[in-house]
């Protein structure tokens, strides 16, 4: 489905590194799989993973597709409709057919980091901060311009109240003259501080759709995660939290 495979490429775009020299980051890595089609993004500190479940598999796909490939697709694909599109891969080319359309794109050439280990990891985190995507984000942008300005690092702390619900997350920055924190209510089954680059939070949350969003945490300094599933593509992102100061 047309529709499904836009959305699949939106939810991960994101995380595409801008480094030209690390060549291999500067695409959407496409794999087929026996349920469907992942597409995933990284830059080396954040992750993103869409799977989406409907997708009829002639033959195995496996394809680094750059990042400017990507971009024409979502400028061309459409907004509505129902509409299948086909996929296919000769040599270093990949070619997409849909609504009349036929575009060539040559591929990244290199091999891509294995996802699926970094995502098995972090998939084992135990402790989750429940909140409200929304209020979370209006943190985020009530601490930006006091943020540091090289490190643009957030301080992240879950307080436990003793129960799930009726805790609190609290977000502060500390810049060149002053502290300033925000708190927003939060459901958490744990008390946790972490650090994160306030941009790239930012920047997750965005991609993601629903209304509420778990963080789940294993320690302040492994990888943490947000998972969500909607409309059948199961989105996971996965950001590298900063050193505490």
């Amino acid at each position: 489905n047309g529709l499904d495979f836009r959305a699949m490429l939106e939810s991960v775009a994101y995380a595409v590194s801008t480094e030209e020299t690390r060549y291999f980051l500067n695409g959407v890595y496409l794999e087929s799989t026996a349920k469907g089609i992942n597409a995933v993004a990284t830059d080396s500190r954040r992750m993103a993973l869409a799977k989406t479940p409907e997708a009829d598999v002639h033959s195995p796909l496996a394809a680094l597709i750059p990042a400017g490939t990507i971009n024409a697709w979502l400028k061309v694909l459409p907004l509505k409709g129902d509409y299948p599109i086909l996929l296919s891969v000769e040599g270093n080319r990949i070619t997409l057919e849909a609504c009349d359309m036929t575009l060539v794109s040559r591929l990244i050439e290199g091999e891509y980091p294995s996802y699926r280990q970094i995502l098995k990891g972090a998939l084992g985190n135990n402790i989750f901060v429940n909140v409200c995507r929304s209020e979370l984000l209006g943190a985020l942008k009530a601490l930006k311009p006091g943020v540091d300005t090289k490190t643009h690092s957030v301080t992240c702390a879950a307080n436990w109240t003793g129960a799930a619900r009726n805790s609190t997350l609290i977000l502060s920055a500390t810049g060149e003259t002053a502290t300033a924190s925000v708190t927003i209510p939060a459901n958490t089954d744990g008390e946790i501080t972490w650090a994160v680059n306030l941009n790239y939070l930012t920047d997750t949350l965005n991609a993601v759709s629903d209304d509420r969003v778990t963080m789940r945490l294993k320690d302040a300094e492994s990888l943490f995660v947000i998972v969500e599933n909607r409309e059948g593509i199961k989105r996971t992102h996965l950001v590298m939290p900063m050193r505490l100061e």
